[in-house]
């Protein structure tokens, strides 16, 4: 009777045992198709952000592009993303269409044509924000570009571009004499630590 009664134990153990393997080799099946489904979800996201990062590239070129050639018409901006170190990194280059080559923005051409570019990109990503206020204030904003444009002139393209009115800080008192006539100008003094603001 012993040996009945252990017999039956152990086929009982035995038939839990398989009925616990059948369960996990069930959910092992489950979770290998969530793995394949999560991966080609992966897949199918990582193909979206290359589209969008292509568009946004050449988004960003072609409206950089434009405000460099008020200034020089041989040249063009260029945006690459590239991965690095497992991390997508962003490669600002210019492009010399008369001399057919490419440069790095800061180390080509000194500070006035990356001041274009730095400009051009902020107005490109403050006219994509929402909650983006109609005015925006710029601190010597043309300050190392030497051009046969004026700093009025391009004011007033960024003004009626971008539909924005803008609040300026300069010391270049032929950007103040040259103003529009819809402009209001202030000058401020410093004496003695003090600010004297004056309408002129």
């Amino acid at each position: 009777m012993e040996y009945r009664d252990r017999l039956i134990a152990l086929k009982s153990e035995r038939d839990v045992k398989q009925d616990q393997l059948n369960k996990s080799i069930v959910r092992l099946e489950q979770l290998r198709k969530e793995i394949q489904n999560i991966e080609k979800a992966s897949e199918h996201i990582k193909s979206i952000a290359k589209f969008a990062m292509e568009d946004l590239r050449k988004y960003l070129s072609e409206k950089v592009t434009q405000a460099i050639k008020i200034v020089s018409p041989d040249l063009e901006f260029v945006i690459n993303f590239v991965n690095k170190r497992n991390t997508i990194e962003t490669e600002f280059l210019i492009y010399d269409t008369k001399l057919g080559f490419y440069a790095d923005p800061i180390e080509a051409s000194g500070g006035g044509l990356s001041d274009i570019i730095a400009f051009a990109l902020r107005m490109l990503f403050w006219s994509v924000d929402k909650d983006r206020r109609s005015t925006l204030i710029l601190d010597e904003p043309f300050k190392f570009v030497s051009t046969d444009i004026s700093d009025e002139e391009l004011l007033n393209m960024v003004s009626k571009v971008f539909g924005v009115q803008l609040i300026v800080v300069s010391h270049k008192e032929k950007l103040i004499d040259n103003l529009q006539e819809n402009t209001q100008t202030f000058r401020v003094n410093k004496i003695e630590g003090i600010s004297n603001v004056t309408a002129i």
